[in-house]
């Protein structure tokens, strides 16, 4: 039987009493305590992210600007935002030549069954005998007609393709393998120090900007993501806090689709003992790592203005009224539990199954493991479980539920049923786990820390709960 049946419940400190259960006061004096250092307010912790993102895309960010660079106005002056820029226009002319290739290739073959036409043809003839009897005689034979007009704009057609493919398509083949070229020169020089440097993130400001580029090359896009791969791994392997996040911060303003090619650019960083989790440190990445995921992201529209066209191409939206017809036409989707999902063509925002993807590099089970002493590798150095570390572990996972919940609000949209699901399951886990934990330290504890742990456990609770009843209702 759990110890919470065991207790013995008093007027003074029963924890459903509305005069001694305040679990806003709780959670104010958790955080006082135990994690006075994060604020996780949208305006201070859209002001700490300006060093990790900029306004224009075409601007360097704080975290990549050199001091030489704060002078200069143009950051379009770099040497590899030249490369990487001329290797998008010879790409982008050498997918519109193969295009114009296409369609005269089309019209050839329309015209060239024309260029010959053939006719049936019959000649009669026929004339009086020496016995005055008309004889009459017939001939059968197909003519070939030739159109000398058509032969001739094929002809210019065939012109066109000789000079297409001569002068233009080989010149273009022979400046993309030049541009190639030094482009993995200039990576290889930047990755061979295995020193990650402004100049590498800078590198990585550029491709991701690229990415937001839309063009029906496809080898552009896989050789960019190629070299993202690349520089991204050298952060990870030994960048620190801010770099990672100036990472994600990028992939999370790139157009929808990001769970087929940049999941992998989003790595949760997870730490190795119970100490290094519970300093300040780590527990602040942890906390801008999931805000970033879940908070409202700024100026993605800006960002992806060259994606979403030049003039300014509107999105498609549904029709808040529509008529009988839309009606009949529009496509429902059911998920795996029977509900109804509308399908909804979106460019500003990110797709579910992207955020649902994104959402799983955050280890939760792992740091679950850390926090309540669950690795089996930990089994023989087993911590005495305390007041203090007991009610520490309370105030991180107050502050995980606290920002996964602020995901249920910034994708509020019916597309998003899975996603809010996903998050539902990620505070329910936090909550069972933890269940157990407080039991079991309870029984180790005098009776001034068993309440005062209790009241702070139920004010937990109560947060978690209210939180995932709000979004249902």
């Amino acid at each position: 039987m759990p110890f919470f049946d065991l207790e013995v419940q008093t007027t003074t400190h029963d924890p459903y009493s509305t005069v001694n259960f305040n679990p806003a006061d709780l959670q104010h004096e958790l955080r006082q305590t135990y994690l006075p250092f994060i604020n996780i307010t949208d305006e201070h912790f859209l002001s700490e992210h300006e060093r990790f993102i900029t306004d224009d895309p075409r601007v360097r960010s704080s975290i990549t600007r050199d001091e030489h660079d704060a002078a200069t106005s143009n950051d379009d002056d770099d040497e590899f935002y030249y490369l990487i820029s001329s290797f998008y226009d010879i790409r982008t002319k050498i997918d519109q030549l193969t295009n114009e290739y296409d369609v005269l290739q089309r019209k050839i073959a329309s015209l060239l069954p024309h260029v010959w036409s053939f006719s049936s043809e019959k000649i009669e003839s026929g004339s009086y005998c020496g016995d005055n009897v008309y004889l009459k005689r017939s001939i059968l034979y197909e003519q070939a007609n030739f159109d000398r007009i058509l032969a001739k704009e094929i002809d210019d057609t065939l012109k066109q393709l000789r000079t297409m493919i001569y002068q233009q398509y080989v010149s273009l083949k022979y400046q993309t393998l030049w541009f190639k070229m030094k482009i993995d020169l200039y990576i290889h020089n930047l990755l061979s120090n295995n020193i990650i440097t402004k100049k590498l993130l800078h590198t990585i400001e550029i491709l991701f900007n690229f990415q937001r580029y839309r063009t029906r090359d496809n080898f552009f896009y896989i050789y960019t993501r190629q070299l993202l791969k690349q520089t991204i791994d050298l952060v990870y392997k030994s960048g620190n806090y801010d770099q990672t996040l100036f990472i994600i911060n990028h992939v999370l303003r790139c157009p929808p689709g990001i769970n087929q090619w940049a999941t992998n650019f989003v790595r949760f960083l997870i730490p190795s003992s119970f100490e290094i989790l519970c300093s300040s440190v780590y527990i602040h990445y942890v906390a801008h790592f999931l805000a970033t995921l879940l908070f409202p992201i700024k100026n993605r529209d800006i960002f992806l203005q060259n994606w979403l066209g030049e003039n300014g191409e509107s999105v498609p939206q549904l029709p808040t009224t529509p008529s009988a017809s839309n009606q009949q036409q529009q496509w429902m989707l059911i998920d795996a539990d029977g509900q109804e999902r509308a399908a909804l063509l979106r460019y500003d925002t990110l797709n579910e199954d992207d955020l649902i993807a994104i959402l799983h590099q955050f280890n939760l089970n792992y740091l679950m493991k850390v926090l309540f002493n669950l690795n089996e590798k930990q089994q023989q150095q087993q911590r005495q479980p305390t007041y203090e570390n007991t009610v520490r572990i309370l105030a991180i996972l107050d502050l995980f539920v606290e920002i996964l919940c602020r995901g249920f609000d910034t994708y509020s949209d019916s597309q998003y049923k899975q996603f809010h699901k996903h998050i539902g399951k990620m505070i329910r886990d936090c909550v069972h786990v933890c269940r157990y934990y407080v039991d079991g330290v309870l029984q180790h504890l005098d009776i001034n820390d068993r309440i005062r742990l209790r009241d702070h456990y139920f004010a937990y609770i109560y947060r978690s709960v209210e939180n995932i009843i709000r979004q249902c209702r």
